[in-house]
């Protein structure tokens, strides 16, 4: 998941498109067949990372980066961030429980400060290194 599989229709509800990351690829030695995900560089789930294995909650990582580029403003790549990922940069400040600093300064104003430090909270629940420790797509929707 990453900003650009997200559409909003004319009544503002968000829809996710384009779920043609799973490919099934012919071995021609034995006719196996293995499931290969791609993924975009910055929205990588760690435990993918590692692993290769994509499991249920890899796509609630890659939610938890979307939310997070929403609440700061930046890219996962962002020259601001002075070569770290935009996860890296954010890890420290979620730690600390220095939320507010996380949140874009240029839209502070025209929302609701409370609504941002929610999100902000959710997007630190996807953002865990341990699958486990996430919130379940389920809650994420919920909360």
């Amino acid at each position: 998941m990453r900003p650009n599989n997200i559409l909003v229709n004319h009544d503002y509800e968000a829809l996710l498109e384009d779920f043609g990351l799973a490919r099934t690829q012919q071995e021609d030695s034995d006719h196996s067949s293995e499931t290969i995900v791609v993924r975009t560089l910055g929205y990588v789930a760690p435990e993918y990372a590692e692993s290769g294995k994509a499991y249920k909650r890899t796509d609630v990582y890659s939610f938890g980066v979307v939310l997070l580029q929403l609440i700061t403003g930046l890219e996962t790549t962002d020259k601001e961030l002075k070569g770290k990922s935009l996860v890296e940069w954010a890890r420290p400040l979620l730690k600390e429980g220095n939320y507010p600093d996380l949140i874009d300064k240029r839209i502070v104003d025209s929302h609701d400060v409370h609504q941002l430090l929610w999100m902000v909270c959710v997007a630190e629940k996807c953002l865990s290194k341990d699958p486990h420790k996430q919130l379940p797509m389920e809650n994420v929707c919920v909360a």
